[in-house]
């Protein structure tokens, strides 16, 4: 408590406020009551020279990937609702790599069950644990599923957009102007499996 009041007054004596996302940004004007014309949005900068672009488009177009930690907030419980009703309607599901490191074992315990409970789903659900390198697998995949409820600068959207990977994220903090009106990707409600 005490600590967050003096950041709080670190950012109002501030010349200056650098953010890396616009969300951020409406956080500090809103919550903490800094002068918008204080504040400046740069995004994270990208070595573009180390990433390469899909050559061409693949035929097959059925495996997604996600990348983000195993935690309540990436929202793969969700995830895993949508590809069951996208199952029901459709008769498959395409195949699913998950990235990233658990941060919460009841979760991950949780939505493996959820997984396993579901023989079509098992099928196609892959944990992948941490990869270092996660560019050859965004350009392996036919798009990125990006279902965090939070998320203000997201690198793996920015990522994906830069190898030419078509992105499926939901519509919260930053992802709208990374991804405009559907123009770059698919918005939807990350709270609705439905939508997703």
């Amino acid at each position: 408590q005490i600590l967050a009041k003096i950041q709080r007054q670190f950012y109002r004596l501030s010349d200056k406020i650098i953010c890396n996302s616009y969300s951020q940004r409406d956080w500090l004007i809103k919550s903490v009551k800094i002068n918008e014309k204080k504040i400046e949005v740069i995004y994270n900068g990208y070595n573009i020279l180390k990433l390469k672009n899909k050559d061409s488009i693949k035929e097959k177009t059925y495996e997604l990937v996600s990348i983000g930690r195993i935690h309540k907030e990436k929202n793969i419980h969700s995830l895993i609702s949508a590809l069951k009703i996208f199952n029901q309607v459709n008769g498959w599901i395409p195949k699913v790599k998950w990235v990233g490191r658990i941060d919460n074992a009841a979760y991950f315990k949780f939505c493996d069950n959820l997984i396993k409970n579901d023989h079509i789903l098992n099928k196609s659900w892959v944990w992948c644990g941490e990869i270092k390198d996660t560019n050859k697998l965004i350009i392996a995949s036919d798009a990125l599923i990006h279902t965090s409820l939070y998320d203000g600068l997201s690198n793996v959207i920015c990522e994906s957009l830069i190898l030419g990977t078509p992105v499926l994220s939901g519509n919260v903090c930053d992802n709208k102007y990374l991804l405009g009106e559907n123009e770059r990707g698919l918005l939807f409600n990350p709270a609705d499996p439905i939508d997703i």
